[in-house]
């Protein structure tokens, strides 16, 4: 390794050292701290081997060359698991330390570093764009700072130009591939997604701070959390441990299409871990990192012009399990890459994915699938046994009945079986965990992907929720017949 040449981050330490001496070590090492407790909190016997199993499941079924997962609860990690390769050509194993493309997910770091601001005065959330960013095209209506972090600005979204190859030296620079483009409709009047918007978000913060976009998120964010493996990911810096980026092709393999992603650092640009990210999820759950209030403006949902609630705050976007219980979350997929951070505040558990193969198939059932098992409760031990025959009813997308037969068996202290819907190809069950008078269960489908299903005990019968093809779902028992 060439020591000559250091991340964004060692060099902001480097510079803060200079300027403020060893406090600045001090600083960081007691924010880093602040949501970790003396003791790690207990967590529900059989978590641990249940979450091991699932993980090894996800990578096997959907073909991840490389795969890192982290769990935290209260802080602390609880699960940490670094499978297959971050580089298959030289058939380097991943680690806790590879570096892979976390796309979107890079706009949860864009928020963090805008609430700092926010939090010590140094931004106006409702300042028009022109006060930081003079030299900004008047569009005719006022566009802020909230609106964009909550896709209500009107900026446009990538289209052709996704497949950036010119490389910018500046956030400023980037502007120039959308800022004359009309508005895709009046801020405020509707929800769009616009990692562009985030763009001009990030020439807001540097406006307000007078400081480099990737210094200032060095600064604010990744420095006080201990995010020592989140760089941008510049294609000509020597980034170690910057893991390889990959796309499936008929059923192959291969290296990912070129992209410079210099156009878009704020909006996803950024290389990460699965442990960095469980970091910056766990410092959302209590005081130290930012304030109450802040962290309320984060998770409340804007609303349109109009009233509709378009349930994201500001970029942390917010939902509901099957059982009724709050999260927030977001996801992001790139080129090679493609990440998901989910945490429920009240329960202090945090779940991160990341993995170096472009529009992986897992999200948001397999993140909350995997931080329920470290929810408080009872343990993945139960006297109630589901193993049997049942016949089952499905309400697909389109609110149309899907019938089918779920068998359940018990081997080696493990349920396995087969969902068989009517008409369909088989899907062999091949994880369970019961817990309690719930079972959560995921089978494989034609297309290679999970299917979820969280399912309660309803006297002999199972009730719940089909979490990739949505709606509910009922299963009878099916007694056996008498010989």
């Amino acid at each position: 390794m060439n020591k000559g040449i250091r991340t964004v981050t060692e060099v902001i330490v480097i510079r803060a050292q200079r300027r403020y001496g060893a406090r600045v070590l001090v600083l960081a090492a007691g924010l880093a701290a602040f949501a970790r407790p003396a003791s790690p909190a207990p967590i529900p016997d059989g978590s641990i081997q249940r979450g091991h199993e699932l993980v090894h499941i996800l990578q096997d079924t959907l073909g991840l060359p490389g795969v890192t997962v982290t769990v935290m609860v209260h802080g602390q990690p609880v699960l940490s698991e670094a499978l297959g390769d971050a580089d298959l050509e030289t058939s380097t194993p991943a680690s806790e330390q590879t570096k892979f493309r976390i796309g979107s997910v890079s706009k949860l770091i864009t928020a963090a570093a805008l609430a700092r601001l926010v939090d010590s005065g140094r931004f106006d959330l409702d300042a028009p764009v022109q006060r930081y960013v003079p030299d900004f095209p008047d569009k005719g209506a006022t566009i802020t700072a909230r609106q964009l972090a909550g896709h209500l600005g009107g900026i446009r979204h990538y289209n052709a130009d996704f497949l950036n190859r010119e490389h910018f030296s500046s956030v400023s620079g980037a502007l120039s591939k959308f800022k004359d483009d009309p508005l895709r409709h009046a801020p405020g009047e509707k929800y769009a997604y616009s990692s562009y918007g985030y763009v001009l978000l990030s020439a807001m913060m540097q406006g307000a701070t007078g400081k480099p976009f990737p210094d200032l998120v060095a600064e604010e964010v990744l420095i006080p959390l201990g995010m020592q493996s989140t760089v941008p990911d510049d294609v000509f810096a020597i980034v170690t441990q910057r893991g390889g980026f990959y796309r499936r092709v008929d059923g192959e393999i291969q290296n990912g299409t070129f992209i410079d992603l210099s156009d878009r650092w704020a909006a996803g640009g950024y290389l990460s871990t699965s442990r960095d990210l469980a970091r910056l999820g766990a410092a959302h759950l209590d005081d130290g990192f930012l304030s109450a209030a802040t962290r309320q403006i984060l998770f409340t949902t804007q609303k349109t012009t109009g009233g509709e609630e378009t349930t994201v705050g500001l970029a942390w976007r917010i939902g509901e399990d099957a059982r009724g219980r709050r999260f927030y979350h977001h996801a992001g997929s790139n080129i090679g890459g493609r990440a998901i951070l989910i945490i429920y505040p009240e329960f202090g558990v945090v779940a991160a994915i990341v993995a170096n193969l472009g529009r992986a198939a897992f999200g948001v059932p397999e993140a909350v699938t995997i931080a329920e098992l470290f929810m408080p409760g009872a343990g993945l031990e139960s006297a109630w046994d589901p193993d049997g025959s049942y016949e089952y009813q499905r309400i697909d997308r389109d609110n149309e009945s899907v019938l089918g037969t779920l068998q359940l068996t018990r081997a080696d202290e493990r349920l396995t079986g087969m969902l068989q819907p009517q008409g369909g190809p088989s899907m062999p069950v091949v994880w369970t965990a019961l817990r309690g008078n719930q079972l959560s269960l995921a089978a494989v489908d034609p297309r290679g992907q999970l299917e979820i299903l969280w399912l309660e005990r309803d006297g002999p019968n199972l009730t719940g929720s089909s979490w990739r093809r949505t709606g509910d779902f009922r299963a009878t028992r099916v007694e056996p017949s008498d010989p």
